[in-house]
């Protein structure tokens, strides 16, 4: 029975009049995904104007489209589902500390395995160097033996290193006993500078001595890490000394010579073995050929890495001496900038002194007047007092010249009362 249906505005035939040649809609639908156009049909575009009445729904009935109901049917979440919930939820939880619990005693077991085997690793490793020693010990007398050495000279040098081991043994305990004293005086030192420390804290006010103790806190933090540090620079300059020691040794200098011709007597047999693969007589012409231009080809690979390398070390080394050049111009100039610089600070200097000396300029003037004044002062008490001792002496010396004269006079008269008693004898 055919149905009647409005023709289609892209001129799309009628089911009746479908021919036997017309795709299949999975056909079409296949095409389309694939992004190309069915084949003896026409797309509806955008500007088709499509109504849905002319084409009723047929697969559902003409009610319309059934709904299809998502998901589970309706549930009641009542009290004995949440106790469910939280049982599940409380079960997960004792299984993840359970978990975790064998986890923690699996890392305690190894962590005290390994402890176990660092103990029996630092054991091992002593007993290696002590067999070490050993075997060098053992190897040294083999060389002794081999080069024919004098067993009373063996013996001699025996008796020296014992006598320099005894001398070394003397020594270790001197040092030994004065660390010991050594270490009793820092201890007493330590405690009197506590009872120092007590003393100060005791002293000082409630407001600083948060303070104080921070900034003791930290020093004794700093004490600490100084130390050490020093601890291992010691350890440091050790293992330096005893390496030093180890290469300057005879025995390692022998090593390394060895160690030398090992490499050269491979890199040797290394050549020899190309140079026979190279020159095998089994080989054809045109494989030989083969062989040596690969050869060359990998030398001129060689070579020409070689050369870049060169050359950019050559252009490194150029723009470093470019760059030494221009902080050597920068060098000279900053040494003309030092000495213009020194000049002017001198200047600077120079008006710094007279700005201070005219802002002091009033105080300073007031200053040397009164010392002015001062000085006046006292030359004057002086003159006064050098006056007064002129006039002293000179009322001594006129009483003095007084006293001459009357002496003078009364010796002239004296001999005048002598000359006239002499003439009165004459007379008489």
């Amino acid at each position: 029975k055919m149905s009647y249906r409005p023709p289609s505005r892209s001129n799309r035939p009628s089911s009746g009049l479908r021919t036997n040649n017309r795709p299949s809609t999975g056909f079409r639908r296949l095409d389309t995904a694939n992004g190309l156009k069915p084949v003896g049909s026409r797309t509806v575009g955008l500007d088709t104007n499509v109504q849905i009445e002319h084409r009723p729904i047929t697969q559902h009935g003409m009610t319309g489209m059934k709904s299809i109901s998502k998901g589970p049917s309706r549930k009641i979440a009542d009290r004995n589902y949440y106790e469910l919930q939280l049982k599940q939820k409380l079960v997960e939880i004792d299984a993840e500390i359970d978990r975790m619990n064998t986890a923690m005693q699996h890392s305690e077991r190894n962590k005290t395995r390994m402890t176990k085997m660092e103990k029996e690793r630092n054991a091992l490793l002593s007993e290696v160097r002590e067999y070490e020693g050993h075997l060098a010990d053992h190897n040294l007398a083999l060389d002794k033996l081999r080069s024919g050495a004098d067993i009373a000279g063996l013996q001699q040098m025996c008796h020296e290193i014992e006598a320099r081991n005894e001398e070394e043994k003397m020594r270790v305990d001197d040092m030994y006993l004065e660390r010991k004293n050594l270490e009793h005086q820092i201890q007493e030192i330590e405690v009197d500078i506590a009872a120092i420390y007590d003393e100060m804290v005791a002293s000082i006010p409630d407001e600083h001595t948060h303070h104080f103790s921070a900034f003791y806190d930290e020093f004794e933090k700093t004490n600490f890490l100084i130390a050490e540090k020093r601890k291992n620079l010691s350890d440091i300059q050790y293992k330096y000394q005893e390496i030093r020691h180890t290469l300057s040794s005879n025995e390692y200098a022998y090593h390394l010579k060895a160690m030398e011709l090992e490499k050269r007597v491979m890199d040797l047999k290394s050549f020899k073995l190309e140079l026979e693969q190279e020159t095998n007589g089994s080989m054809d012409p045109e494989q030989l050929k083969r062989n040596l231009l690969d050869k060359v080809k990998h030398d001129n690979g060689v070579l020409q890495q070689t050369m870049d390398a060169l050359s950019a070390v050559e252009e490194k080394l150029e723009n470093a001496q470019h760059a030494l050049g221009s902080k050597e111009k920068e060098f000279e100039s900053m040494k003309e900038f030092m000495k213009h610089s020194h000049k002017y600070q001198q200047l600077f200097e120079r008006d710094r002194k007279m700005q201070s000396f005219l802002d002091s300029y009033d105080e300073n003037l007031g200053d040397i007047n009164q010392q002015v004044q001062a000085l006046r002062q006292d030359n004057v008490g002086l003159l006064r007092h050098i006056s007064t001792e002129q006039e002293q002496q000179t009322m001594s010396a006129d009483i003095l010249a007084n006293q001459q004269q009357q002496q003078a006079k009364t010796d002239a008269s004296t001999a005048v009362v002598i000359c006239t008693a002499d003439e009165l004898k004459k007379k008489r």
